[in-house]
């Protein structure tokens, strides 16, 4: 079987941070710690076990993210990214889809903190909340052509679990996988 085009929709090509078990500790701190702000009442319930959820994924992502492959491999240093990335043989063609991810209108009260907080792991670049848009369509430090990437803008609302859910992601595979 021969490969002839591949789309990358948000993936990790270059890694991303969040795979880093620094900012994983951090990223679940923080989170904890916003749940702690949430007032007594109907959703303190929710909120405390929320926080429990967090705790255990702290311990469990800082003390055995190395058993956790997967993860382990979206890190922009590890043997995988190597790997992929000096992959060689023929290239089928490539094309990139990536989101810039910015909370608006009642989702932005909502998620401003949270935001702020995902875009400082990401040094303020762009990112679709888990990948940063840099990386979606780099491979081996050649970038896929402009002609044959996507960039869905924050006004587009699309997140990293929200690609499919767009009406341009699902224009721009047909164009490029139908050839």
């Amino acid at each position: 079987m021969t490969v002839r085009r591949i789309v990358f929709v948000g993936t990790p090509n270059n890694g991303t941070p969040l795979a880093d078990r620094r900012y994983l500790v951090d990223l679940v701190n923080r989170w904890t710690a916003l749940l702690n702000l949430v007032p007594p009442g109907p959703w303190s319930m929710v909120t405390d076990v929320m926080d429990a959820v967090l705790e255990i994924v702290k311990v469990v992502g800082s003390g055995a993210a190395g058993g956790l492959p997967g993860l382990m491999s979206m890190y922009e240093d590890s043997e995988f990214m190597r790997t992929l990335n000096a992959a060689n043989g023929a290239a089928p063609e490539y094309y990139a889809l990536h989101a810039n991810f910015e909370p608006q209108g009642s989702l932005a009260s909502m998620m401003w903190l949270p935001d702020t907080l995902i875009d400082r792991v990401f040094a303020n670049a762009a990112n679709d909340v888990a990948v940063p848009c840099a990386g979606v369509g780099l491979l081996d430090g050649v970038s896929v052509p402009a002609a044959q990437a996507l960039e869905l803008h924050a006004t587009d609302r699309v997140w990293h679990c929200s690609y499919f859910a767009h009406p341009s992601t699902r224009r721009a595979l047909l164009d490029w996988l139908a050839g």
